[in-house]
């Protein structure tokens, strides 16, 4: 008898584990790139970018290797690989006005 009470608390604490390690990856918000390691050179470019905050994405510059460029909204999904040579261009998606440029 005294089996069933010890299942069922197994059971509780399986579930309530289990809805604990599902919250943690969902926040539901934009997901955020790995930040440059502290000290980082400016090795994308990025700098030479910065004049395109608070303006439209359409300003952007082409350049001839698109593959060392993201443009992107704050919220839309994007690989979470870090690229110190890529110009990231991330945009407000309903305004389209560039909020960062950053390496990554």
């Amino acid at each position: 008898m005294r089996r069933r009470p010890l299942i069922r608390l197994a059971v509780v604490l399986a579930l309530a584990a289990a809805v604990q390690a599902c919250s943690r990856g969902g926040e539901g918000g934009p997901q955020q790139e790995p930040k440059a390691p502290a000290g980082a050179d400016d090795l994308c470019g990025a700098d030479d970018l910065q004049w395109l905050v608070g303006r439209l994405r359409t300003m952007a510059p082409v350049t001839a290797d698109m593959s060392r460029r993201r443009i992107t909204c704050t919220t839309c999904p994007a690989p979470a690989e870090y690229d110190p040579a890529r110009v990231n261009v991330l945009y407000d998606l309903k305004s389209g006005v560039v909020k960062e440029v950053r390496c990554g």
